[in-house]
């Protein structure tokens, strides 16, 4: 056997696989609930499940994680100054905090040139640059230098870079290592988030090591990134920001692998949110501009994913108007909690026989997380004391700290983390309808007897519309996302109350008027309530569905099977001087090569993206690597009676190199 573990610590779960790579067939597989507050623990228990006979023979571990975009939303990390060579401050300024970076005035501006040609121009204020860094660097953890036009000519990057190993000698990031795109204020983004980010992953992967450690495990570490492919652990630890989306990544490799189907359409239905790709000729595409995540845009590759606000932790309510509604908010399931406090159970047994005059849900509960806050407010602290003996519903609560019902709001307490809140789900009507058992079946059906009783609504339809608008807002985001894949910017035109109301028209069983919508693409299904949901939506695409054998851990298996893929990518440009071509331009990553003839410069930019494309894969662990190089270019007609290349004009010729192998084992 030549095995190989795969592990997904997601929101909810913690997801392992063991595979076999002789046979290439999973061998074992098994999931455990996520600890956020001790990550070590969640992987243990899934590791318990699996057959510990086997991890002697694990050769490799792969991880995929949703770690890194967490503590990207959450604004979590070290404490990292950017500074930024030859930007403008009024366009720092005025665009700087698209791209989610901090005020102008908590940046170091220097100026300095390098123009488009990659020629340095204008050196740096290095003196002032010093001066500056005495005062940023007692509350510096790390640095992320970016210049322009540094995809050319990163000179700039590397000489401040010296400069701070020299007087701070603390961690720097430069931006020219991670990207070469264009954006100077993307790579700032992208640079200075991964300058936050290396003590987070680090922590984490401590975590996993000593996790893997207590198991005998002792085989090498790989992660997932965001396109999809694998790094070494080393690579991740000195890039971590391109473990953005790494966990969705790895569930569209997974479901790629496990479906084999060429063309189709994965949904990843997960706790909090399902993920939505759409994969083409075996591959999903990448998001041109790069991973747009909490505020943060950024340039590093990811793959292209539509995320649909809707799963199995999402939190159902009723309107006024006695509507059922679905999310977004993600909550604890009441099967889950009352799993884990029995006296939940027996609570919502007292409130079965409650008829309150207010419209405020009865059953729902709130959990201190054992966190502490800092400047609470006296009722915060009341609410964070009455729920430290354990959980307990709204009515409970409020008598407990003396307030009205009415004027209870914990969504401060819940956005900080202290508190979570728990209360009826998809996953409980799972259990009443028996599709998904896992926890308490009791704490569900007693949950929907009080809303029943509380709202005048019958039991069935409470599960019925739950399920139906679980299937509606999948099926809806799908047809959305084909449509602007199909064409682009069409979304910006919706009349969405409309659009809304036809896809309506597709789910009820009306023969006068239905409204469809259909494709040719395989809907394959991924996540634990797949089976439940996907052959619906795909009922209503007109389409066939595919739920693999292990849809419920795809992401610990995609993680597993991920390979090693490096992308490097260059153009070559036209050289005019007095409106008169005198040769080509090279761009590359290493910087900016003049030729005269059009044959060399192609031939040099090819030949310089397939060796970096190549070398970057065997840095981060790659085997047998095998490379291939596209050419695009791209030509200006000219109005002509007679077609050739005399009639044109070329703009620009675009070369990808791209070096894919198997993780070295």
């Amino acid at each position: 056997m030549q095995l190989g573990l795969g592990i997904d610590t997601g929101g909810t779960f913690t997801d392992v696989a063991l595979y076999d790579f002789n046979t290439n067939k999973v061998i074992d597989s098994a999931k455990a609930p996520t600890r956020k507050e001790n990550l070590q623990k969640g992987i243990e228990e899934a590791l318990d499940q699996l057959d510990g006979n086997l991890f002697q023979k694990v050769q490799f571990v792969s991880l995929s994680t949703t770690l890194a975009t967490n503590a990207c939303v959450e604004n979590k990390g070290a404490n990292a100054t950017l500074i930024l060579i030859g930007s403008h401050p009024k366009v720092v300024e005025q665009y700087g905090k698209e791209y989610g970076l901090p005020d102008a005035d908590q940046i170091i501006l220097l100026d300095g040139t390098v123009n488009d040609n990659g020629e340095a121009v204008k050196e740096p204020d290095w003196e002032y640059l010093k001066q500056r860094l005495k005062a940023f660097d007692p509350f510096t953890d790390c640095y992320a230098v970016v210049q322009t036009w540094s995809m050319l000519n990163p000179v700039f990057e590397q000489k401040a870079e010296a400069v701070i190993a020299e007087q701070c000698g603390k961690p720097v990031v430069c931006g020219h290592e991670l990207s070469g795109k264009l954006n100077v204020l993307k790579r700032a983004s992208a640079a200075l988030l991964n300058a936050k980010l290396i003590p987070v992953i680090r922590d984490f992967m401590d975590n996993v090591l000593q996790g893997l450690k207590s198991k005998g495990i002792h085989a090498p570490v790989v992660i997932v990134r965001g396109d999809g492919s694998v790094m070494s652990l080393d690579f991740a630890l000195k890039r971590p920001v391109e473990t953005l989306l790494s966990g969705p990544a790895a569930s569209m490799h997974g479901g790629v692998y496990l479906s084999n189907h060429k063309n189709q359409i994965i949904v990843d239905i997960g706790g909090t949110t399902s993920d939505i790709a759409l994969i083409k000729d075996g591959y999903p595409s990448l998001l041109e501009d790069g991973a747009v995540v909490g505020g943060w845009k950024t340039a590093i590759a990811s793959v292209d994913m539509t995320t649909c606000a809707m799963g199995g932790d999402s939190e159902i309510k009723i309107t006024k108007d006695k509507e059922i509604t679905v999310g977004p908010q993600r909550v604890i399931p009441l099967c889950a909690l009352a799993a884990q406090y029995p006296k939940v159970e027996e609570r919502l047994e007292e409130l079965t026989q409650m008829r309150p005059l207010h419209t405020r849900p009865l059953p729902v509960f709130y959990v201190y997380t054992g966190k502490k806050g800092n400047r609470l407010s006296e009722k915060d602290e009341a609410v964070l004391e009455a729920l430290k003996e354990g959980p307990l519903d709204i009515t409970k609560l409020c008598e407990k700290i003396d307030q009205s019902i009415y004027s209870f709001n914990a969504t401060e307490l819940e956005n900080k983390g202290l508190i979570m809140k728990s209360s009826l789900t998809p996953t409980d009507i799972m259990h009443i309808q028996g599709d998904f058992t896992r926890w308490n079946v009791r704490a569900s059906l007693l949950a929907v007897q009080v809303l029943s009783n509380q709202f005048g609504i019958d039991k069935n339809r409470i599960c019925k519309e739950t399920y139906r608008k679980v299937v509606l807002k999948i099926y809806g985001t799908i047809v959305k996302m084909l449509l602007e894949k199909n064409r682009p910017g069409i979304a910006k035109t919706f009349d969405t109350p409309f659009f809304d109301r036809l896809l309506e028209y597709s789910t009820f069983e009306d023969d006068l008027l239905k409204a469809s919508f259909h494709t040719s693409y395989v809907l394959c299904g991924l996540g634990a309530p797949a089976f439940i949901f996907i052959p619906l939506v795909g009922r209503l695409l007109n389409t066939t569905t595919y739920i693999p054998e292990y849809a419920s851990v795809a992401n610990a298996i995609g993680a597993v099977t991920g390979k090693v893929i490096s992308i490097e990518e260059g153009m070559v440009l036209p050289r005019y001087e007095n409106h008169a071509l005198i040769g080509y331009t090279v761009r590359t990553r290493k910087g900016s090569t003049f030729f005269k003839e059009l044959e060399d410069a192609v031939s040099y930019a090819a030949k310089t993206l397939e060796e970096d494309a190549v070398s970057n894969a065997l840095h981060r662990g790659a085997v047998e690597v095998q490379s291939i190089v596209e050419i695009d270019e791209n030509r200006a007609e000219i109005l002509s009676a007679e077609e050739s290349d005399e009639n044109s004009l070329l703009v620009d010729i675009r070369i990808l190199a791209r070096a894919t192998g198997g993780y070295r084992i």
